[in-house]
């Protein structure tokens, strides 16, 4: 998920450079750079990241569309539903081709050998198996996306855990804790933050905490619809405020 982050903001500034490249040289590299950073990102399988990605060309051509006219309103928002899900699409085929190539490569079969041993008229079956462990750092713990949905791929049992860990330590909202994550790992299966910078926030710093981070939250969003609003048509004021 971080590595997914961080390709997502070098994408966003890489069409920026390559919007403002001012030789086919410095535009042929940027769009081979933009080729490998989405590659890359469709191999992270972060879903919110690529859908958030998809979202973000999908904006591009919606201001590229209103700048020709309110005629093409229509036509850009289209393009703000349907990129992201085509991105998505895409980067999913690309990263289940490679996941399959990896497994055919260095994960064996499963190989079983019988051995009949026939003892006093009986007939005995050993079977040796042969096991491959998975790390479990590798693997992907999400289903469908469709599935992931209903429960935020498990992001809401954890904000009722920290619900829970509020209601019965109602001091948090005063004092905060040093480390949030670690104490609601106790009314959930552990984990290491809260997967909500607000509530993490709330629970690390107390109501204050929370309602300092909101005041900061809504000037940025504040400043961000201003500049969508009135300087789009500057690249890098305009993608900046899309990647906040």
């Amino acid at each position: 998920n971080i590595a997914a982050c961080m390709l997502m903001v070098s994408i966003i500034f890489c069409t920026t450079f390559l919007s403002q490249a001012n030789c086919r040289s410095k535009k042929f590299g940027f769009a081979v750079l933009l080729i490998v950073l989405l590659g890359t990102l469709a191999l992270t399988n972060c879903r919110t990241a690529i859908i958030l990605t998809g979202c973000y060309f999908g904006a591009i051509l919606f201001f590229a569309a209103i700048n020709r006219g309110e005629k093409w309103f229509a036509l850009g928002a289209l393009a703000v539903l349907v990129l992201p899900v085509m991105l998505y699409m895409s980067a999913g085929y690309l990263y289940r081709a490679n996941e399959d190539t990896l497994t055919a490569k260095y994960v064996p079969q499963t190989s079983v050998q019988s051995v009949y041993e026939h003892t006093e008229g009986t007939t005995e079956r050993q079977a040796a198996t042969d096991e491959t462990e998975i790390d479990p750092m590798m693997e992907a713990p999400q289903d469908s996306i469709l599935k992931d949905l209903g429960t935020l791929n498990s992001r809401l049992y954890i904000w009722k855990a920290a619900y829970l860990a509020i209601r019965d330590m109602p001091s948090i909202l005063y004092w905060g804790l040093p480390d949030p994550g670690e104490y609601v790992s106790h009314y959930i299966t552990p984990i290491a933050h809260l997967h909500n910078a607000w509530l993490q926030c709330l629970v690390g710093m107390g109501f204050v905490g929370f309602l300092i981070a909101m005041l900061f939250t809504l000037i940025t969003f504040w400043n961000c619809l201003v500049i969508l609003i009135k300087h789009h048509q500057d690249a890098w004021k305009r993608n900046v405020a899309l990647l906040v």
